[in-house]
């Protein structure tokens, strides 16, 4: 208690091994530029066929 009330951060031992095992994880792989664009795209909104035609994809027929 006298170390929070020292503004100290205080966990639980099991706390403090789960942020470090999580800290110590690889970081993901970054996205594509491909991935990027069309997160972006989903991001804005549009419908599936609209997100095909502006990915120059085909649509489905």
């Amino acid at each position: 208690m006298r170390a929070a009330a020292r503004g100290e951060t205080v966990l639980a031992p099991s706390v403090a091994s789960t942020l470090v095992r999580q800290v110590r994880r690889p970081a993901p792989p970054a996205l594509s530029a491909r991935e990027t664009e069309v997160l972006r795209l989903v991001a804005r909104g549009p419908t599936n066929a609209d997100s095909a035609v502006s990915c120059s994809s085909r649509r489905p027929q």
